[in-house]
């Protein structure tokens, strides 16, 4: 794990969010992190306002041979310190789209045409440059995509007359952007004001994900909003923004957040590489929701006299 250049991370509330200047205030704890390996952070302002959870132990330089729980340089700092774990933690690979989804190239380009894009919507009307794919309610119905190009303005759109908080399902081979376009979480249509379901994507194991190219947008700031589950291995990138808000779970792949955007809600990757300036604000909210049951660990024994 790598955060480098005045990367950060700090955590907030989406059940009670404020905002200054229309940015959501954040708190300078709870931005805790973890790993089976080291945390190297560098810059004079890189700072994980939170603890660093490992089975590994000490500070210092990190090698192949002698991993140190925790390498810093530049006055970067830990400010909730280390938390030694009595083992590793793993983390169960997600299960892929069943049907695999077609590898079929797909194309969202910057005018209204859903031409081979199931679950496709345009109005040429009022928004000519934008698309709308709907969700789907069982993911055994799951709105099926193949290798999708974004390039022009998306919308993920749950059914109309989803319940909030419903979880609605959309399957993909892969995903990229480029031509800098929005990808938009967007409200159960026909809600005022609006309301949310739970847009859960799962990307194949053999595709990837690059949404460098894009700005998302998640308003809501909840990033139950917006689960990517990938169980491949490939780089996931995304581009951090001000609505920037998601869960993403990909235990078995990199994951990089570009360039000095925020990112609100959760990652859980093989690695994790913030070298840019991002923050990563973790929201507390997902404690009482998401979470699994770790492998067991010996937190203490006595000894007793028969």
């Amino acid at each position: 794990m790598s955060f480098g250049g005045g990367g950060s991370t700090d955590s907030y509330d989406s059940a009670s969010i404020t905002y200054s200047g229309g940015t959501a205030v954040t708190q300078n704890y709870g931005g805790n992190v973890g790993t089976n390996g080291n945390l190297d952070v560098s810059g004079s302002k890189t700072t994980i306002n939170g603890s660093l959870s490992t089975p590994r132990a000490g500070t210092g330089s990190c090698s192949t041979s002698t991993v140190t729980a925790l390498s810093t340089n530049g006055n970067a700092t830990v400010t909730g310190g280390i938390t030694e774990l009595p083992g590793a933690v793993t983390y169960n690979t997600p299960t892929a789209p069943s049907p695999a989804p077609p590898t079929t190239s797909m194309s969202i380009a910057n005018k209204p045409d859903c031409t081979g894009i199931p679950s496709c919507t345009t109005d040429s009307a009022a928004k000519p440059t934008e698309t709308y794919i709907t969700a789907a309610s069982t993911s055994s119905t799951a709105t099926s995509l193949g290798s999708l190009t974004v390039q022009g303005n998306l919308h993920l759109v749950p059914p109309a007359g989803t319940a909030a908080g419903s979880v609605v399902y959309i399957n993909a081979n892969s995903i990229t952007t480029n031509g800098n376009p929005n990808i938009y979480i967007d409200p159960i249509p026909g809600t005022s004001p609006a309301q949310y379901a739970q847009i859960v994507l799962n990307i194949a194991p053999t595709g990837s994900i690059d949404l460098t190219g894009s700005t998302l947008s998640n308003p809501s700031l909840i990033p139950a909003n917006f689960q990517v589950l990938y169980g491949g291995t490939n780089l996931v990138k995304i581009n951090g923004g001000t609505q920037t808000a998601m869960l993403l779970y990909a235990p078995n792949a990199s994951f990089k957040l570009n360039g000095g955007g925020s990112l609100y809600g959760s990652v859980i990757a093989n690695q994790v590489t913030d070298l840019g300036g991002g923050a990563i604000h973790y929201d507390r909210e997902l404690q009482k929701q998401f979470y699994q049951l770790g492998n067991y660990m010996l937190s203490a024994f006595n000894w007793q006299k028969y």
